[in-house]
């Protein structure tokens, strides 16, 4: 009974064995066989960066045996592309290799300690280069511990060290006070106002309400007609037109921190009531700051700096 259980463990052993030699030989047979060899890489999703660019990327080409491309790989080095934000890498017949990505979106330009690209969730992908994009809003007044990164860009890395201390400062003084110890900090800490959790910050969240409201159809103030934004941490949002926007002439508004949906429904109201008046005026600014009073200074004239108080 022991030798037939023992010749059957035996024959298992040996047919186990046979399978995976058998295996092994038809997997380089299939990786080295003609009819498996790609016939063209198909890319979809290109735009800004060329096919044969992204091909290149992916390490592939066509004429590679579709069974011996490491489609996960291929997929990492795509990645790696500060300008791909997606992207997927199969294989098809008749033989061929197929590539899907899917590109980022610059949204506006962030100047921290030089000025980075952010995409349309506010994440900074990439350094800024004028010879890659059109023009774009450039947010300033931002810290890097407001924005996300993809990939640190070079020279990120000195900041991320401070912000890691700047944390555990925070905690540190935490503690000692709700042990009642008293200990003096030298540096200033974040307004309570200005922070809502650790992830998305009041200043961050106020410039993204902005550029998002900015890409809308129907947006009062489109993001093309923006050429600055800047944050007051404590005051909040003043936007600076560029000088060819054609709504009414501004040429910088207020809108501080929060209810945007009722300032701008305030500002296009501003708007319409300025283009029915037979002269036009040049505005300096707009401060929407206050729900229940809208400030308008005309330009180069102190003296006749008008309030045009709305019902709300």
């Amino acid at each position: 009974m022991q030798q037939k259980e023992n010749r059957q463990i035996l024959h298992i052993l040996i047919w186990t064995a046979g399978m995976s030699v058998g295996l092994v030989f038809l997997f380089l047979f299939l990786i080295q066989w003609d009819y498996l060899r790609a016939e063209r890489v198909v890319v979809s999703g290109a735009v800004r960066l060329s096919e044969p660019m992204v091909i290149e990327k992916a390490g592939l080409r066509p004429g590679v045996n579709i069974f011996s491309v490491n489609l996960s790989k291929a997929r990492k080095r795509l990645l790696s592309h500060p300008w791909i934000a997606e992207a997927t890498v199969g294989i098809g017949f008749p033989p061929e290799i197929r590539i899907r990505i899917k590109e980022q979106e610059a949204l506006a330009v962030f100047e921290l300690d030089q000025k980075y690209l952010a995409n349309g969730d506010g994440r900074i992908f990439k350094e800024w280069d004028p010879l890659e994009t059109r023009m774009l809003p450039v947010v300033s007044g931002l810290r890097y511990s407001d924005v996300d990164i993809a990939g640190k860009p070079e020279g990120m890395i000195r900041e991320g060290l401070q912000r890691a201390g700047a944390y555990l400062e925070e905690m540190t003084r935490k503690l000692l006070t709700e042990w009642n110890i008293r200990r003096s900090f030298e540096t200033e800490t974040e307004p309570e106002s200005a922070v809502l959790s650790d992830s998305e910050t009041l200043p961050f969240k106020a410039v993204m309400n902005v550029l998002q409201s900015g890409i809308a159809p129907d947006s009062i103030l489109p993001n093309r007609l923006i050429q600055d934004i800047r944050v007051d941490r404590d005051m909040g949002i003043t936007l600076i037109l560029t000088p060819e926007n054609e709504a009414v002439g501004v040429g910088r508004i207020r809108l501080g921190y929060h209810n945007y949906p009722v300032k701008y429904l305030h500002l296009q109201q501003l708007f319409r009531h300025l283009n029915r008046e037979e002269h036009h005026l040049k505005i300096d600014s707009i401060d929407l700051n206050n729900l229940d009073r809208i400030v308008v200074s005309p330009m180069h004239t102190d003296s006749l700096a008008r309030d045009y108080k709305e019902d709300i």
